[in-house]
């Protein structure tokens, strides 16, 4: 069946905030610390006041001390007739900021911090009831592995993955609506989450649910960021304070700036090889950010991969950077590290990547169909020729088991272009294929576009590429021309999710391909910065 939202989103009566207009409306454009986690502590309205459009500026008063993805932040707004003169009044308008402690961390100091932890022992990954974490080698002794290791004559010793902040950059600018009066709020807003809005909507005012009515409209693209903006709340708090109806936009800049990043990571592996070239023992040790350290260990202590022996530790960096749920959290960066882990151990030993991952699955019916289906219908090989790669990779997200298989090609020059895509996805069943293949398609494409050109640099505590002249997404023309969705159903009582699963294996497969294709190992996002 086709989505039922198709016309509405391709001819142009789609109703997103942004598009919202009510009765006596102003324009609101806000700003918080361009350092996140910093302070507002003065701003000279008296030096704009007398700009066109321009009526009045609004404190944005934060109330925790260190203000979650949810909360509102420290900042100011600027109201005016239109938006544009908002914009430009807070654009000149002198503020004065507490930075905190964020002012001095970089992207090289994140880097150098992880490098030395990475370098250490690192926190054993622990379940809810302190047990060793979700795996299927359960009852294996943790603290033996080290020894085997250090006893093996045979040790591969990984070098260290990383994955930079990534920005939402979706195509919508964040926008909500708010006409706060004495005894109603109505709030329109983008959200993938109404009932979150709407009570942190009433938490703002402090006031009852029963007198919030939220209108959601359509997302101009969501991935997580419908989950994490404040945008609503500075609606709300900027409506109540001047007792009219005000529409708030966030220039990309200021969206960029104050998203909920997905968080970096950095990875590394040991392993100990057997005299049939596979791993007898194993450890990882990823690094993360300190504020969800649960995400540096999806797709990791549950890999596929059943080892007799294996170690899972992780470590956090310092960071003040908000960060937030990013399609397929976790899964994402960490699929990068493991499954190119994956093909190291495979070549290291002597197998073929694909023959290692259904040796070391063998059992796991889920994972054997992918497997199964990637080597009868994909045409894969190792050997395409100088400058043309197949690489694979695959991760489990969202309860489904999701397969990629990546052709790719690289210039003499060392520009990659990805010539064909091809994705195996076990959810357990399906019911409208067509929004299958959809969802695989654009989770794929999203993730695409993050590794190939994605990645935020940190600069004296701010993001400092904060637009699409810096922050490069993916274009129509860049999208590959061949992208294949498999659907390998096992169809025994489990459902799995759909939206979010295709995009963890697309980078790593493809950093394999280009291996293959190059001989050259890429290890960080993202690939448009590799010297090939």
């Amino acid at each position: 069946m086709k989505r039922l939202d198709i016309p509405q989103k391709t001819n142009g009566t789609a109703t997103y905030a942004i598009d919202v207009e009510v009765p006596g409306m102003v324009y609101a454009a806000a700003q918080a610390c361009p350092v996140p986690e910093g302070k507002l502590v003065s701003y000279d309205f008296e030096a704009v006041k007398n700009m066109p459009g321009v009526i009045s500026a609004v404190e944005l008063k934060q109330v925790k001390p260190v203000a979650a993805f949810t909360d509102l932040r420290s900042g100011v707004a600027i109201v005016a007739e239109t938006w544009y003169q908002a914009k430009n009044a807070l654009a000149v308008m002198p503020i004065v900021w507490d930075y905190g402690r964020g002012a001095s961390i970089t992207s090289e100091s994140q880097t150098a911090e992880a490098m030395s932890l990475i370098s250490g022992p690192g926190t054993l990954v622990l379940d809810v009831d302190g047990n060793p974490g979700k795996r299927r080698d359960k009852g294996v002794n943790q603290e033996a592995v080290p020894g085997i290791i250090a006893a093996s004559n045979n040790v591969v010793i990984g070098e260290v993955f990383h994955r930079p902040f990534e920005s939402h950059a979706t195509m919508m600018p964040p926008c909500a609506v708010a006409d706060v009066t004495a005894d109603r709020c109505d709030i329109w807003t983008f959200t993938q989450d109404i009932a979150r809005s709407l009570n942190e909507t009433a938490d703002q005012l402090g006031r009852d649910t029963k007198n919030v009515h939220l209108h959601q409209t359509y997302l101009g693209g969501g991935f997580g960021g419908g989950y994490n903006m404040d945008v609503h709340r500075q609606a709300a708090a900027i409506s109540a304070e001047i007792g009219r109806p005000v529409k708030v936009i966030r220039s990309r800049e200021e969206d960029i700036a104050q998203d909920s990043q997905r968080p970096p990571i950095w990875g590394t592996y040991q392993a100990a090889l057997g005299d049939d070239g596979l791993p007898v023992a194993l450890t990882t040790h990823i690094v993360g950010e300190e504020k969800m350290p649960a995400f540096t260990q999806r797709s990791v202590a549950d890999m596929p991969y059943i080892v007799a022996n294996r170690r899972h530790e992780y470590s956090s960096v310092k960071s003040h950077i908000p960060i937030g749920y990013h399609r397929a959290p976790g899964a994402n960066a960490n699929g990068f590290v493991i499954e190119q882990m994956a093909d190291e151990l495979a070549q290291a030993g002597g197998w073929d990547p694909l023959e290692w991952r259904l040796k070391l699955t063998e059992g796991n019916e889920p994972v054997q169909r992918v497997l199964l289906a990637m080597k009868e219908k994909s045409g894969w090989t190792t050997d395409l020729g100088s400058g043309v790669g197949m690489g694979l990779a695959l991760v489990e997200s969202h309860g489904t088991v999701s397969g990629c298989v990546a052709t790719v090609e690289v210039s003499r020059r060392g520009q990659i272009f990805i010539d064909r895509l091809q994705y195996f996805i076990n959810s357990g069943y399906v019911i409208n294929p067509l929004n299958a293949t959809e969802q695989a398609e654009s989770s794929a494409i999203w993730e695409l576009s993050h590794s190939m050109t994605g990645g935020l640099q940190i600069r004296d505590g701010r993001i400092a590429n904060t637009n699409f002249d810096s922050y490069t997404m993916m274009r129509m023309a860049d999208t590959p021309p061949k992208i294949e969705v498999h659907l390998e159903m096992s169809e025994d009582q489990w459902w799995g999710g759909l939206g979010e699963p295709t995009g963890p294996p697309t980078p790593p497969a493809i950093a394999n391909a280009i291996f293959y294709a190059t001989g050259k190992r890429i290890r960080s996002t993202p690939f448009s910065k590799a010297d090939l």
